[in-house]
C-alpha cells in the first residue's frame, strides 16, 4: 500500500472493507477492495464467520474477460491487484456518486423520471452485454451492484457470483427482490435469461421507486398478479400507468416474463426501441405512486438472501 494513501473505509464488504485511497504516482482517487485472503479461502464473511458463496477466484476470473475485451465505460474498470500483509488488494476506479440504489432513493420523488431512468437503464444494460458477450452472467444485478460516477454514467459491479454463461444452474443466489423466478424455485436455469428478469427489476425500481414483488414466490401476493396477468396487471392494479412510456411497458412486459423461454433476450433488448439515443416521452403527467414511501421503508431495508 506504499503507493496509496488512504484517506476513509466507504463500506464494509463481505471479505473485508472498501477503502477510499488517493494513488501517490497519479493523484488520482480510486476505491481498494482488501480481501482477507484466510476468509476467502474459507469463503466466509470476514465480520460474521458466516458462509457465504461470493467467489473472488470467479471475479478474477470476469476481470481478466474485461481485461482481454478491452473494458467497457459501464462496467467498474480493475486498475491493479496485490497481496500484501493477508489481504489481496484490487484497486479499482472510484464513483463518487455511489451506488445507484442511493441516488435513486436520494431523488426529489425517490425515484427517475422517463428520461433519466432510461439514460441510466441504457448504461446497465450496455454493461451486462458486455459481459455476456465475454462469456459470463452476473447472477446478482441490482441498483446495490450499479456505481456512479463522476458524469452520472452507471457501472456493473460485484461478479462474485458470476458464472459461465454456456452452463446452466442451479444454485440459488442474488436478492430475493431482483431474483427470477426459476431461480427462486432452485430449478436448473439459464444464467443469461436471469439476468434479464433482474434487468426487468431494476427498470421497474427506477421508474417507480419500489420493486414490483418482495420475492417469486407464490406466496407473494404481488407476484401472483404478475404470473397470472403480466406486470401490466400489476401496474394497472396500483394505477401507475402514467410513469411508463408504451416501449418501457413494452420492455418491462419483455424482461418479466415469467417463463424465461419466452423472455426477452439480450440481443432482442438491445434492438429495442427504449435503448436508442431518442426518448420517448411518458403519455401523460406523472403521479406519484401513493404508497411509494410505505413500500421503500417496508421492502428495501430487508434486501434478502434466499439459499435452497
Amino acid at each position: 500500500m506504499n503507493n496509496y494513501a488512504v484517506q476513509m473505509t466507504l463500506a464494509e464488504a463481505i471479505y473485508g472493507p472498501v477503502v477510499l485511497a488517493k494513488d501517490l504516482t497519479t493523484g488520482a482517487f480510486v476505491a481498494i477492495k482488501q480481501l482477507h485472503l484466510a476468509s476467502m479461502a474459507k469463503q466466509e464473511s470476514a465480520y460474521e464467520g458466516r458462509q457465504v458463496q461470493e467467489d473472488n477466484a470467479m471475479e478474477r476470473a470476469v476481470y481478466a474477460a474485461f481485461a482481454r475485451a478491452g473494458g467497457h465505460i459501464n462496467v467498474l474498470n480493475l486498475l491493479a491487484e496485490f497481496e500484501e500483509a493477508g489481504s489481496r488488494h484490487m484497486v479499482l476506479e472510484f464513483c463518487p456518486a455511489g451506488e445507484l440504489f442511493n441516488v435513486v432513493v436520494d431523488s426529489p420523488a425517490g425515484r427517475f423520471d422517463l428520461a433519466r431512468a432510461a439514460h441510466s437503464f441504457r448504461h446497465i444494460v450496455r454493461g451486462a452485454a458486455f459481459m455476456h458477450a465475454c462469456g459470463f452472467a452476473h447472477r446478482d444485478i441490482s441498483l446495490e451492484n450499479i456505481l456512479v460516477d463522476a458524469h452520472g454514467t452507471c457501472k456493473l459491479i460485484d461478479f462474485g457470483l458470476a458464472t459461465p454463461i454456456a452452463a446452466k444452474s442451479t444454485d440459488s443466489v442474488g436478492k430475493l427482490f431482483y431474483m427470477a423466478p426459476e431461480v427462486y424455485q432452485c430449478r436448473a436455469y439459464d444464467p443469461a435469461a436471469a439476468d434479464m428478469w433482474s434487468l426487468g427489476i431494476v427498470l421497474f425500481i427506477l421508474l417507480v421507486g419500489s420493486p414490483p414483488v418482495e420475492s417469486t414466490s407464490v406466496d407473494d401476493d404481488r407476484f401472483r398478479i404478475v404470473h397470472k396477468q403480466g406486470i401490466r396487471g400489476l401496474i394497472a392494479l396500483w394505477k401507475i400507468e402514467s410513469l411508463f412510456s408504451p416501449p418501457a411497458l413494452e420492455v418491462l412486459d419483455g424482461l418479466l416474463t415469467v417463463d424465461p423461454a419466452r423472455r426477452l433476450s439480450m440481443a432482442g433488448l438491445l434492438k429495442h426501441l427504449f435503448l436508442q439515443d431518442k426518448i420517448i416521452a411518458a403519455p401523460s403527467a406523472v403521479e406519484e405512486p401513493k404508497s411509494n414511501s410505505k413500500w421503500l421503508d417496508k421492502i428495501f431495508p430487508n434486501r434478502g438472501l434466499k439459499s435452497c
